[in-house]
């Protein structure tokens, strides 16, 4: 009688035969600031130290003391660079949606909301310029075989908050996140949005916290 031949091989085998087409089919989010005009016209943005995936300026005389309110102006997705063709309409508004709640929940969390703009009221304009998705289903197969997703999602933005009696840019930023470990690990993973919906929260958070900073420029 023959032994039965060990099925080590056979896995092996087959984990290597996944993990050549994952190669193969796998792609990293390659999300990087935009500028696409969405902006108002100002002094130009630039990487604060030690960071490639931000361009931020804020206005000299910016005080955060000077203001007791904001209000959402805009939300818009502006094609750029980074923007796959592929994107559907319903996932587009399903992240325009995302974006304003977002924005809504970093701003309230530092001020109250106004109804309208006045000489004390932060005016916050943003626009979507980058959407990358995860593959969800080639992330179980490959997680299961060689117990890594092998593809990852992400977002771009461009923010600005205006001064909401002058209309003067005080604080514009340019953000974006690509997947990774730090960015909703492992469960964005497996959603075909949750690196991109996660990265446009992230940014909020930071121009949030940037029109929160009493005395930007006396620091």
């Amino acid at each position: 009688m023959q032994n039965p031949r060990p099925a080590f091989p056979r896995l092996a085998s087959s984990r290597l035969f996944v993990a050549a087409v994952a190669a193969s089919l796998s792609a990293c989010a390659a999300q990087a600031p935009t500028n696409t005009g969405f902006i108002s016209a100002g002094p130009a943005l630039t990487a604060p130290a030690a960071t490639k995936d931000r361009l931020v300026h804020v206005a000299a005389d910016f005080d955060a003391a000077a203001y007791d309110g904001w209000l959402l102006r805009e939300v818009a997705i502006v094609r750029g660079p980074f923007t796959e063709e592929s994107t559907d309409p319903a996932a587009r508004e399903a992240l325009l949606d995302h974006a304003r709640q977002t924005i809504a929940r970093a701003f309230d969390a530092k001020l109250p909301r106004h109804s309208a703009a006045g000489p004390r009221t932060l005016v916050v304009r943003a626009a979507i310029t980058g959407i990358e998705r995860a593959n969800p289903v080639l992330n179980a197969v490959t997680t299961a075989a060689i117990l890594t997703p092998v593809t990852a999602g992400g977002a771009s933005s461009e923010i600005e908050v205006l001064d909401g009696a002058t209309g003067k840019r005080l604080i514009a930023h340019a953000g974006a996140d690509n997947g990774s470990l730090s960015l909703g690990f492992p469960q964005a993973y497996f959603e075909k949005y949750g690196h991109a919906r996660r990265a446009l929260a992230r940014q909020a958070d930071d121009v949030a916290a940037l029109a929160a900073t009493r005395s930007v420029a006396a620091k």
